[in-house]
């Protein structure tokens, strides 16, 4: 975020637009900076893996200049011997810092923080789009293609069991030639994670995933969604009072991240835990919110709301 107050006039906007109140709790989806995988002794503790992921994670350039905050999880599918496999992402310290204080000032508690790679599966999970990938026991993959190249998430039902990430200059094609050099190096990539299925997002509007599904010379089912200006469906059905132009930009990231305490996968990263985000959430729980019953308007807080609950129950 190169200007921290349009930010906050965006939001300030946002909220206003969707008559919601801005003193409320957050969770926000930021775009993946850094995924991967190491394989570590299973007698590390938490705050020795945390030490040696952070130490690999400081390799990377993203973070030669900015501090990171490193999360990780534990794959219950890979464990060798005296090791196990964590995955592990990583975001900017200062950009989390800048954004959560841009929220306070206006009101809002940022309480939780999403990549969009984990949002994308979460969504594809809630909506059903990939019920029959996964399943247990299935294999398959996701490839997502975005304006910088494209990624592959290995799969097992919901298990992640490898990623990948490929760099293109999308923009640098004409036509359809970004079809033919993203089927020719994928083409290498899939051969590494034999699957029974292949799962296409594009979130660019330079690539149709339904083109780039018919070009795929994979021995699999092949399957897609367009997340982009070639959308021919909704992820999700959407109430009748919001237009259909609106209904349009909802993303899978978007979803993804409204259900991110509703939907469960075995790879999820906390970006907030060991910075006090719990405590945060404890905080604002008896923040008073407003209610609207008929032609009555006023404000209780949750727990005066239980309170009053438990009385009228016990004069039923």
């Amino acid at each position: 975020i190169a200007d921290i107050e349009a930010f906050k006039t965006a939001v300030a906007e946002l909220f206003a637009e969707l008559h919601l109140n801005i003193k409320s709790n957050v969770v926000l989806n930021l775009p993946l900076v850094l995924l991967g995988s190491m394989d570590l002794s299973v007698l590390l503790g938490d705050d020795a893996v945390t030490e040696a992921l952070t130490s690999e994670v400081e390799q990377s350039y993203i973070f030669k200049r900015h501090e990171p905050i490193v999360s990780w999880a534990d794959s219950n599918n890979s464990r060798s011997g005296d090791l196990r496999k964590l995955f592990y992402s990583a975001i900017q310290e200062d950009l989390v810092d800048n954004i959560k204080e841009a929220l306070t000032e206006l009101g809002a508690t940022l309480t939780g923080i999403e990549v969009s790679t984990m949002s994308t599966l979460k969504a594809l999970d809630f909506s059903g789009l990939t019920t029959e990938q996964m399943k247990d026991g299935v294999s398959w993959n996701l490839m997502m293609i975005s304006q910088n190249g494209y990624s592959i998430c290995s799969m097992v039902g919901k298990n992640l069991i490898d990623y990948y990430e490929e760099p293109l200059a999308i923009k640098s094609f004409e036509g359809n030639e970004i079809y033919n050099a993203i089927s020719a190096s994928a083409q290498i990539t899939l051969m590494s994670y034999p699957a029974n299925y292949l799962y296409i997002v594009s979130e660019t509007d330079l690539v149709s995933a339904e083109l780039l599904a018919g070009r795929m010379p994979v021995d699999c089912i092949v399957n897609f969604y367009d997340d982009n200006s070639f959308k021919k469906q909704e992820a999700i059905p959407t109430s009748l009072e919001v237009l259909e132009e609106v209904a349009g930009k909802i993303s899978l990231e978007a979803i993804g991240v409204a259900v991110s305490n509703v939907v469960k996968h075995p790879v999820a990263f906390n970006f907030m835990g060991a910075r006090g985000g719990s405590e945060v959430a404890q905080d604002n729980q008896n923040e008073p919110v407003h209610v609207v019953l008929g032609t009555k308007e006023f404000d209780i807080s949750p727990n005066n709301a239980r309170n009053l609950a438990l009385l009228i129950a016990v004069i039923i």
